[in-house]
C-alpha cells in the first residue's frame, strides 16, 4: 500500500481554484508581491492543500518535508 496523499489532494483541487479565483484584495496584493520577489531565495505557493486544510501562501523548503 503507497503512502497516503496529504499533499495537494486532487479532491480540493476546485476548492483551491475557487480560492485563488476570488481572493480578497489584501491576498492579490500581497501574492502580487510575494510572486515577484523570492525572500531568501524561498520560493512561495499559493493555495496548497496540507491535508484536508488550505494554506493561502506556503514557503516548501526541502528541510521542511
Amino acid at each position: 500500500m503507497g503512502k497516503p496523499v496529504i499533499n495537494n489532494k486532487p479532491e480540493l483541487k476546485t476548492f483551491r481554484k475557487q480560492l485563488r479565483n476570488h481572493s480578497t484584495s489584501a491576498e492579490a496584493t500581497l501574492w502580487t508581491y510575494l510572486q515577484k520577489s523570492e525572500l531568501e531565495s524561498r520560493k512561495f505557493r499559493r493555495q496548497h492543500s496540507l491535508g484536508n486544510f488550505s494554506q493561502t501562501f506556503i514557503v516548501r523548503q526541502k528541510s521542511w518535508w
